[in-house]
């Protein structure tokens, strides 16, 4: 059934803009239908309106609103696009008619019309040669249409609106909507006063039917004998006869109804104020309240047949009413851009075959990418045709993700992935280069997924494994990269770093080859024995210091000796070389080689201390002697060839260091290793005698001294032997005895006292009394309780030596005790 028209409100509108997503589709199986529900389709600016719409059939569909704006959709309603409309701008569109895909027409505000002949690829306006408020639009085919509008207006067109004609409606208030069933039949309501007109010859004439009730908002015919009126306070009226009679129908509701439109004589709707919306499936017979889903005026609705239709309202409001057909496609939904490692949500939805939300859909969808690196969800059901997912794209650079089931399969539009925060630096440098020759490197920043980190804004400072390396200054990278200019300079694998302060990088091993030839070095001795070889090497170099084994010479040898027996001119093998060279002079002397085409390559040897060798001194002293006699010491000397003197030194007896002025001193020439004996020497003063030995050195030996601590250095004079005194004879003298008769009684008896001593030292004394035995005695010798009478002591020394002296008598008379 073709669109007969829509009737609206008067109203303001505001655009909706919609951008179709690209989806890929195939063929599934149908799963069971659900049964056709409304769906909130579009919702934008809230202050704008939609007046009026037209459905050509379950896909195309079209609405006009304030602005002179105009929406399509080619889905169903799923998604909403604007088209262009240079003919309008700024006022409103009140309602909109489409005969085919290509054909179409809309009125609004002072007296605009405008057509399309490409389905709303371009919008021309027509002269309608009024500039009253036009409202309906009607056509039955490409050519012949009809508008109504303000003050009983009526336009019909035979060209497509080429030219547009006024018809007399005989009224003069406004008509609000107009619904021709074909060329000859329509019918034309107004709301105040309310009025029905109709025509039965196309307009030619116009006759009033009877007034129904208070007013008239929408008409809508499905043939030339039914139609529906529908208005204020919720009244519909119903003719089955061309309008000949009217029959209200019960609505159920006391809103205002603003539109009605009928798929077929059974199934038509009625939308109003607060979102009434009404639904009838048996000619209006009974109406059934629909959930609309909103509290806003809907103020024009049309049908592509019976299970799919649409209806617009105040802010922007667009429904569709539908049964969801079998997936046929899905459609992934995902943001233009995204940062590698960064977390973005998507959306899966599955769609009809005109694009409506699969609700039944039950599939299992599995995910990929283009980016390999990429984190994507588990296999994942849909709810109710659709789900929102998360994904982390790690690859900079355009990536998509890919949902399918095994038989539905959709990919996402580009999504142009950024690089991350920088975590590291990497550098790439040439496998191999030339000591002291620059070249070019790369350092680049990269995320952690190892994408160039282009908006890396930090500053990069270089350094090297070769301390010798000329390397860049501080510098920040464009876009994440730079190729900066480096020397290195050590022969070998060198690496060179970079670094910010938090991130940093190394190179691979850099195999730096040594430049050309450009000195020798060569190694010799410290000293050496003039006349005695020694082995010497010699190495070729390049400028800084890298030997360069491809040097091959010849070398040409010269020294500071012009004595020195060097070696010929010589080649070198893999850049070195080892050589014996023969010093005669002593001192300091060096040894050259040169190059004997490129005088240039040259190198000088260390100082060599030719002949000075530390040669081996030792002393030995004569025996010991008696005061008197002479003494003296033999030196043996070993050296390389020496000459020159030995001195000698002789220290007295108090001078057991060697440190004051020595006694005798003399010189003895050298003539080559050796022993060489002092001078003797007569000592004055026994006692202990040091020699001490010193050799000055010559051009070939250094200066040699024996030790005054040693041993062998001392020698001891002794003084001639003293034959002592002979020892005085024994002689005891007895220097007190009691040879008295009379001697004091005392307590204990009488006493008898001898004193004696003797010339010889540490004699030894012997007394015997009365004949009795000799007894060891001493000085002064006691005697007590003696017998009364005459008594003999006798007293005699025996010397150290032995000798007795002679003996001595004294006689004594003891007295009686008391």
């Amino acid at each position: 059934m073709k669109d007969r028209g829509v009737t609206v409100r008067f109203g303001r509108w505001a655009t909706v803009i919609g951008v179709l997503s690209t989806f890929l589709v195939l063929v599934a199986a149908a799963p069971a239908l659900a049964a056709p529900t409304w769906h909130l389709q579009r919702s934008a600016e809230p202050s704008g309106f939609l007046n009026g719409i037209s459905f050509l059939n379950a896909s195309h569909g079209w609405a006009v609103g304030s602005g002179g704006r105009i929406l399509a959709t080619s889905n169903g309603g799923e998604t909403w696009v604007q088209q262009a409309n240079s003919a309008v701008t700024g006022g409103q569109l009140y309602a909109v008619h489409f005969v085919d895909e290509q054909h179409g027409w809309a009125v609004g505000q002072n007296g605009t019309i405008v057509v399309t002949t490409n389905g709303g690829a371009t919008w021309t306006k027509q002269t309608s040669g009024t500039t009253e408020l036009l409202s309906s639009v009607s056509f039955v085919n490409a050519q012949h249409g009809w508008v109504v509008g303000a003050g009983g207006t009526i336009l019909t067109t035979s060209d497509g609106g080429t030219t547009w004609t006024p018809q007399t409606s005989g009224v003069t208030s406004a008509l609000t909507s107009v619904s021709f069933a074909d060329a000859e039949h329509g019918w034309a309501v107004g709301i105040s006063p309310a009025k029905v007109l109709v025509t039965t010859n196309g307009g030619a004439t116009w006759s009033e039917q009877a007034v129904l009730f208070g007013g008239a908002n929408s008409v809508f015919a499905v043939d030339s004998q039914h139609a529906w009126v529908v208005g204020v306070n919720g009244k519909i009226q119903a003719t089955t006869n061309g309008g000949t009679t009217w029959s209200e129908q019960t609505s159920g509701v006391s809103s205002e109804l603003k539109s009605a439109y009928f798929a077929d004589d059974l199934h038509g709707w009625a939308v109003g104020a607060g979102g009434t919306l009404l639904a009838t499936h048996d000619g209006g017979e009974h109406w059934t309240a629909e959930t609309s889903g909103t509290t806003e005026a809907l103020n024009g609705v049309s049908a592509a047949d019976s299970t799919h239709a649409g209806a617009v309202g105040q802010g922007s409001l667009i429904l569709g009413y539908f049964e969801p057909g079998p997936a046929t496609s899905l459609e992934v939904s995902a943001p233009g851009s995204a940062t590698a490692g960064t977390p973005i949500n998507f959306n899966v939805t599955a769609r009809d075959s005109i694009g409506h939300l699969a609700t039944g859909y039950a599939g299992s969808v599995h995910f990929s990418s283009l980016d390999p690196n990429a984190v994507l969800p588990a296999d994942s059901t849909l709810t109710q045709g659709t789900g929102e997912f998360a994904a982390t794209l790690k690859t900079a650079g355009n990536s998509t993700i890919y949902a399918g089931d095994g038989t539905l399969v959709a990919g996402s539009g580009y999504i142009s992935v950024s690089p991350g925060a920088a975590h590291e630096l990497k550098l790439i440098v040439p496998s191999s280069v030339t000591a002291g020759v620059p070249f070019n490197f790369v350092v680049k920043a990269f995320d952690e997924f190892g994408n160039v980190a282009t908006g890396y804004s930090g500053t990069v400072h270089f350094s090297s494994s070769d301390g010798a390396a000329s390397l860049p200054a501080d510098m920040g990278l464009h876009e994440g990269q730079a190729i900066p200019i480096a020397t290195l300079r050590t022969a070998g694998y060198q690496t060179i770093t970079a670094g910010d302060g938090t991130i940093s990088g190394t190179s691979n091993a850099d195999a730096v080859a040594p430049g050309a030839t450009a000195k020798l070095a060569i190694t010799a001795p410290a000293t050496a024995k003039a006349g005695t070889p020694f082995d010497f090497e010699v190495e070729s170099l390049d400028a800084f210091g890298n030997p360069t084994p491809t040097y091959a010479g010849p070398v040409h040898f010269t020294s500071t000796d012009p004595s020195a027996t060097l070696p010929a001119d010589a080649m070198l093998t893999g850049g070195k070389g080892s050589f014996k060279a023969t010093l005669e002079n002593g001192g300091d002397q060096t040894i050259s080689a040169t190059d004997t085409f490129a005088s240039s390559v040259t190198g000088t040897s260390a100082t060599i201390g030719v002949g000075k060798v530390t040669p081996t001194l030792s002393l030995v002293a004569s025996s010991g002697v008696t005061l008197g006699g002479a003494v003296n010491a033999a030196g043996e000397l070993n050296g390389l060839a020496p000459s020159g003197q030995l001195e000698f030194s002789l220290y007295g007896p108090a001078d057991s260091a060697c440190s004051g002025a020595p006694v005798f001193t003399a010189s003895a020439p050298v003539a080559g290793n050796g022993k060489y004996i002092s001078p003797s020497f007569t000592p004055t003063a026994p006692g202990t005698y040091r020699w001490v030995v010193t050799y000055g050195g010559d051009g070939a030996n250094l200066g040699a001294a024996s030790a005054c601590a040693d041993p062998a250095a001392a020698v001891t004079v002794a003084a001639p032997p003293v034959n002592p005194p002979a020892p005085p004879s024994p002689r005891v003298v007895i220097s007190y005895s009691p040879d008295h008769p009379h001697t004091p009684n005392r307590a204990g008896g009488p006493r008898y006292t001898f004193v004696f001593s003797d010339q010889a030292p540490s004699a030894t004394f012997y007394c015997r009394l009365d004949g009795k035995r000799w007894r060891m005695c001493s000085s002064p010798t006691v005697y007590r309780r003696l017998k009364p009478g005459q008594h003999v002591f006798r007293v005699k020394s025996v010397a150290a030596s032995g000798l007795e002296s002679a003996v001595e008598t004294v006689k004594f008379t003891a007295g009686h005790h008391r």
